[in-house]
């Protein structure tokens, strides 16, 4: 019997993926549950070639913001220290500066707020001027974290998350002719879009495993009522396949169970 997992990461980086849980006896299926729109208007309380730092979230947060100021947006990158939650954002930005410009991000496969403040916390953040650039919503963790070093953080936002329009149609086709052992789900939004999209087809997904990358997504899966949650902090196919097993027998002496998988 297949071990079928429904993979819910953004479309940019979700194919490596896919491809590595093939070798751990997985079957992934694939879902886009979150896709993003430019904002029309941008705003931003600091002048580009006054920032110190600028930290992208997403690949659709540098594209974005390339977008929106061109060369001028360039010029302040190339004079500024640059850092990235993952490392397919961090190759984006230096494809647009066409250079081999540094850029910081976590660990391979370690791609969370958590340890890219780990690396940035290195540096001397007092009175530094950081741009966080993202979408609207999303955590608070790096503002909160990088303003309790002494830094002075702006937000800059310029993209909107929605449920693509093919969702509904690729969610319905996907349970109808299949059997979902486990998903994975990488943001509160996609939790969110997941769940309704569930209660308005009234699929019972609530007892299906599902693995989360942080407490406070594994927080809000518990509060939509979401039984079998499992937090992993490596989102690598070795590591997912490692953790589900250990969580299922888990699940197998207390069926309704949170298990956290230490950091490593």
């Amino acid at each position: 019997m297949q071990n079928n997992i429904l993979i819910t990461k953004s479309k940019y980086t979700a194919p490596e993926l896919l491809n590595d849980l093939k070798n751990y006896n997985l079957n992934p299926i694939y879902l886009e549950l979150v896709a993003v729109k430019a904002l029309a208007k941008i705003n931003l309380d600091i002048k580009l070639d006054d920032i110190d730092i600028f930290i992208f979230i997403s690949k659709a947060s540098i594209q974005n913001f390339i977008e929106k100021f061109n060369g001028e947006g360039i010029s302040a990158l190339n004079k500024s220290t640059l850092a990235a939650i993952g490392k397919t954002t961090a190759g984006l930005i230096q494809s647009y500066l066409k250079n081999n410009k540094e850029i910081i991000y976590p660990d391979e496969n370690y791609y969370t707020s958590e340890y890219l403040f780990k690396k940035l916390k290195t540096l001397n953040l007092a009175n530094k001027n950081i741009a966080i650039v993202k979408g609207i919503g999303g955590r608070d963790y790096l503002h909160q974290n990088l303003t309790s070093h002494g830094a002075r953080v702006f937000e800059t936002v310029v993209y909107e998350r929605f449920l693509p329009k093919n969702s509904m149609k690729d969610f319905v086709t996907i349970f109808e002719n299949n059997i979902i052992n486990s998903m994975l789900v990488t943001c509160n939004t996609g939790l969110e879009n997941l769940a309704a999209l569930a209660k308005l087809q009234n699929v019972n997904i609530k007892q299906t495993v599902i693995i989360v990358i942080s407490e406070r997504i594994a927080m809000s899966a518990k509060k939509l009522g979401f039984q079998k949650v499992l937090i992993i902090n490596n989102i690598s196919a070795k590591e997912i396949s490692l953790n589900l097993t250990q969580g299922l027998n888990q699940w197998v002496i207390n069926p309704i169970l949170t298990t956290k998988i230490p950091v490593h």
